[in-house]
């Protein structure tokens, strides 16, 4: 079982046919986590459609994990893998954030925008803090 198998047609047909599936999972995956990374540039309706491409690529991911025993992957295969699922989570985190306080990360995506020098910038960051605590606190 140790046979050392270098091109897809040398492969068996069930190994063959799970690598061809894995790539294609693999590839959709991919996109969606680009795409997901563009759409969390924006304000608004965009971080819904984040959310929905980083969630999309979260079960892609999952769904390549399981199939990758099928296609004989290796280890720097599943380490790339639980990489880039860490990487997705921690995007699908930060937007589902910025989903939830969404009237102050727009107040700040507006403020530095608008800001040209950093100490407005240092400004920008002390309002978005003091607008999370209040609203973490209860106040508004």
């Amino acid at each position: 079982m140790s046979e050392n198998v270098n091109t897809l047609e040398e492969m068996p047909a069930p190994q063959r046919e799970a690598r061809k599936k894995l790539l294609i999972i693999q590839r959709l995956m991919l996109a969606a986590g680009v795409l997901s990374f563009v759409f969390m540039m924006y304000t608004g309706w965009w971080l819904v459609a984040a959310l929905v491409a980083e969630l999309l690529a979260l079960g892609l991911g999952i769904r390549s994990l399981f199939l990758m025993p099928r296609a004989r992957s290796g280890g720097f295969e599943y380490t790339v893998l639980l990489l880039f699922l860490l990487g997705i989570a921690y995007l699908t985190f930060g937007t589902v954030v910025q989903l939830v306080f969404v009237e102050q990360t727009n107040a700040y995506a507006e403020c530095i925008q608008n800001a040209l020098t950093l100490s407005r910038q240092g400004q920008c960051n002390q309002q978005l803090q003091d607008n999370l605590l209040g609203a973490l606190l209860g106040g508004e």
